[in-house]
């Protein structure tokens, strides 16, 4: 089920929402140091984990067993309102200090309830790795998505499928009809060549049009957006695709010529040295300067 950490409220549809600040000062100190921004941005990044929904049982026991795999538990935000209403009891303790073997056996057993005190919190991206269905839950004017995964060009399924679980989940069609805004100038060798094309094929293979296209977003209701201002069914996406393009530094697509992964290198790929690091600087301080010029040239 999908669950957000965010600065004002923490939860999600089925388990409910609670203030950040309540939460924080809730939890005890030792599950309290999981609730930041750090451990937020881990979590989101838990490329594996013993709740994921695709892989078999036994693997889900080799994982919580061998405790190789990423995921935190967090107080769950239905449990609290419960202790908020009635009070600590036999059957509504407060929350626990530590987490025990109780979770440590439900991990191996694959039982996880929405009515347990804490909630395993994993990646979203065993559902849909940008996060795009759970902003747009939110009602936001203006969401920028970053799409750097793995996936195999030229086009760009992991956002095809989040667009997808949009409109089925929420009823929220997403476009790109705006002048100028076209999702194949983010496919790998969409550029003009280079010269000289015979030296450089291979590079310009993989050198897209853009790193960035706008598009808008229709809500199925009017959204007052900002309090006092007018209800509006419209907003606007930005997708930024990690993709390098032909006006990038001569040291970036230096590297991209020799890297034939980049910028699609492995996960497990964890041992960076300073050239790897960066070109991948390098990469995101550009697609950022480019987002931010789209959203203002609107």
């Amino acid at each position: 089920m999908p669950f957000t950490l965010a600065s004002d409220y923490c939860g999600g549809p089925d388990t409910g929402w609670v203030r950040t600040d309540t939460l924080q000062h809730t939890a005890p100190a030792l599950i309290g140091r999981d609730l930041t921004v750090q451990s937020a941005v881990a979590v989101s990044g838990a490329a594996f984990a013993s709740a994921m929904d695709t892989q078999t049982m036994f693997m889900e026991r080799l994982l919580a067993l061998s405790n190789v795999r990423l995921g935190t538990w967090v107080p769950n935000p239905l449990y609290l309102a419960e202790l908020a209403k009635y009070g600590p009891c036999r059957i509504t303790p407060r929350l626990p200090r530590v987490r025990r073997l109780r979770y440590q056996l439900q991990e191996l057993v694959g039982w996880y309830s929405d009515t347990t005190p804490l909630l395993l919190c994993t990646d979203g991206g065993h559902f849909h790795n940008l996060g795009l269905v759970e902003t747009l839950r939110l009602r936001c004017r203006t969401i920028y998505v970053i799409d750097s995964p793995g996936d195999t060009p030229p086009l760009a399924t992991t956002l095809a499928q989040a667009v997808t679980l949009a409109y089925e989940d929420l009823g929220v069609k997403i476009t790109f009809k705006d002048e100028g805004q076209n999702l194949l100038d983010l496919v790998p060798g969409s550029a003009p060549p280079l010269p000289p094309e015979t030296p450089m094929a291979a590079l310009n293979a993989r050198l897209s049009a853009t790193s960035v296209v706008r598009g808008t977003i229709e809500y199925p209701e009017p959204v007052e957006f900002s309090p006092g201002t007018p209800a509006d069914t419209k907003g606007t996406i930005i997708c930024v695709k990690a993709t390098p393009t032909p006006d990038m530094p001569y040291e970036l697509l230096s590297y991209a010529l020799r890297e034939k992964a980049f910028p699609r290198q492995p996960t497990f790929d964890q041992w960076f040295d300073h050239a790897q690091f960066d070109a991948y600087r390098e990469l995101g301080h550009r697609i950022g300067t480019q987002a931010r010029e789209v959203r203002a040239a609107r």
